[in-house]
């Protein structure tokens, strides 16, 4: 359950935030890839699993540098969750349980994407929203099952939002084993369920009720809005005080800070769980991609502590920093505040086995 917000009320500014919800902690990792690296859609490991020899998988090479915050280990696989590339086009993946996958991919002669890697391939390849709707609108690239890489092994169903420098964004599904595209500036928030064309939907009665639709003009608008966790209500809530802004006055010093107050009213708190269930998720960290700045900030709920790492670094490898380990039922998270690039060890490419 999580919450994606694209703040570009300042045209061609663009701040994408992000609050990441999971049943239980995960264990985390910002990541630095310099551009040059060439990378394949699969690992060894998830060919063999799958049926899929190396000719049939995708393979490319990283245009761009990029930034981005991986859950998993070794064991259990990486996957780029949030990130951004230096030219500004950051990625989101959010968890959709409407996704489904077409023939068994050893049966096919298309090339293979593990779908843990999907947000990888945008950063490595584009530098616009509208190149990625393009190029998804007509691919043959086929996203393959993988697992989530947690302790819970459960089949990885997620949508992928991406946003660019000037505040274009596109929404991707892959739905009976094709992709749907979905490409506006108008597309600003995205939660998990229900499909994208059905989320638009409600937020075309919302807006209305704000008196926010031009199309449809409303000379009685209420400005209420449903106070709950759920994916549904989350979205929103987002909307309600996205639509409702002002563009802040100075962008580069308020952009971020806007963003964040936003996703702060989605967030769902530590141990909130009303119907007393076994796991419950909540809000375990919030991640915001500057655009202008080329800068990627990071707020762990458990520490409280905000870092950002930026482009300006320049790393010639691949470097890493631990954010939260969890094993054997315990969480361990390191504390840091501030720019996070003397921090930086270098580590190895977690896409190049």
């Amino acid at each position: 359950m999580c919450t994606r917000i694209l703040n570009n009320l300042v045209e061609d500014y663009s701040v994408v935030g992000r609050n990441m919800d999971w049943r239980i902690p995960q264990t985390v990792q910002l990541i630095y890839l310099p551009k040059g690296a060439k990378r394949k859609g699969l690992s060894k490991r998830e060919r063999q699993r799958l049926g899929v020899n190396k000719k049939q998988q995708t393979k490319w090479c990283a245009q761009y540098d990029s930034i981005g915050v991986f859950m998993g280990d070794e064991t259990r696989g990486y996957s780029n969750v949030d990130g951004i590339n230096e030219r500004g086009v950051s990625i989101n993946m959010l968890m959709d349980s409407d996704v489904s996958f077409g023939p068994d991919p050893s049966t096919t002669a298309t090339p293979k994407l593990g779908i843990l890697r999907w947000g990888q391939f945008v950063l490595d390849n584009f530098e616009t929203a509208a190149q990625v709707a393009d190029y998804f609108s007509q691919t043959d690239i086929e996203l393959v099952s993988q697992l989530v890489p947690d302790s819970l092994d459960k089949e990885c169903k997620v949508h992928l939002s991406v946003a660019d420098a000037i505040g274009d964004s596109v929404v991707l599904e892959f739905i009976e084993g094709k992709f749907k595209v979905y490409h506006s500036k108008a597309y600003q928030v995205v939660t998990n369920n229900p499909n994208y064309p059905q989320q638009l939907t409600i937020n075309q009665y919302w807006q209305y009720l704000w008196g926010q639709d031009s199309l449809a003009p409303n000379s009685t608008p209420v400005y209420t809005v449903p106070g709950s966790n759920s994916a549904v209500q989350r979205f929103e809530r987002a909307s309600f005080y996205l639509s409702l802004s002002q563009p802040v006055e100075n962008p580069a010093q308020e952009a971020v800070a806007q963003t964040r107050g936003m996703l702060g009213l989605c967030v769902s708190p530590l141990q909130f769980n009303p119907k007393g269930l076994d796991s419950v998720s909540v809000t375990r960290w919030t991640g915001l991609a500057d655009a202008a700045s080329k800068r990627y900030h990071f707020l762990n709920t458990y520490t409280l502590g905000p870092i950002s790492l930026g482009f300006e670094a320049k790393f010639s490898n691949c470097q890493s920093l631990s954010l939260m380990t969890y094993r054997d039922g315990e969480v361990s998270n390191n504390f840091y505040y501030g720019d996070a690039q003397s921090q930086m060890a270098p580590c190895a490419d977690p896409y190049l086995s």
